[in-house]
């Protein structure tokens, strides 16, 4: 085990063949498991556990606290813990929310932010800058690219592709009304692929092995396997 001496670490539950890098600060309630490499600058807070051979890039923050400053309607949940899989990588500049799982071997990106109350799986990729937001689940082998905007209250499956730039929305009020349980996110199930820049309302569903092309604007349900295009997205027809 190596922790460098100007590193603040609380926890005794580390892992053998760790790495803490200079000026890290790890809370009370952490678990770091083996292998694990912990570079500089980074802060981990109470009740995150990092599985076995994942690394966590510099100035990156697991377990923040989500804080409203008076000024959200939504009302704050979460539990103060954080589970990453083994073998993750989280990017530089990353910031990952109280009450969020991650599974195995998925990778984080660079500057990607995941709300609380958020759940993603297996062997997944959240881009560089890529935002999560509060209580969206995905599922395993699904990739979000660069700059996309994923909104509270999503559902998004396994084996999903969703390329750079996509924005997603569960309000169709244009935040008119305050938050209630009516606002939910777009569903994307299995093996749907969405489109660079496509736009995704509230409430829609993309059916399994759906398309939906660049720039795409969906309004309305997209059925399984069929391919939709333009504003408003539609299925093209033959010639």
């Amino acid at each position: 085990m190596s922790i460098h001496p100007t590193a603040i670490v609380q926890t005794a539950a580390i892992g053998s063949n760790v790495t803490i890098g200079a000026y890290c600060v790890i809370g009370r309630d952490v678990t770091i498991g083996d292998g694990v490499t912990i570079n500089p600058h980074v802060v981990i807070n109470d009740g995150a556990a990092i599985g076995a051979n994942s690394e966590i890039f510099s100035f990156s923050v697991i377990g923040k606290e989500p804080k409203a400053a008076g000024v959200m309607t939504r009302k704050v949940e979460f539990r103060r813990q954080v589970k990453i899989g083994r073998g993750c990588l989280v990017g530089p500049h990353a910031t990952i929310y109280c009450d969020v799982e991650i599974g195995d071997a998925t990778l984080v990106g660079d500057g990607a932010s995941i709300r609380e109350e958020t759940v993603i799986g297996e062997r997944c990729v959240i881009s560089r800058y890529v935002t999560i937001n509060y209580r969206s689940r995905i599922g395993s082998r699904t990739k979000v690219l660069d700059h996309s905007w994923i909104c509270g209250e999503i559902d998004i499956g396994d084996d999903v592709m969703i390329s750079g730039g996509v924005l997603t929305s569960n309000d169709n009020t244009l935040g008119r009304t305050d938050f209630n349980e009516q606002m939910r996110g777009p569903i994307i199930e299995d093996g749907a692929v969405i489109g660079i820049g496509a736009r995704l309302l509230p409430n829609v569903r993309i059916g399994r092995k759906a398309l939906v092309a660049a720039g795409a604007v969906v309004t309305k349900d997209v059925p399984a396997g069929v391919a939709v295009f333009g504003m408003p997205a539609r299925p093209r027809e033959n010639g």
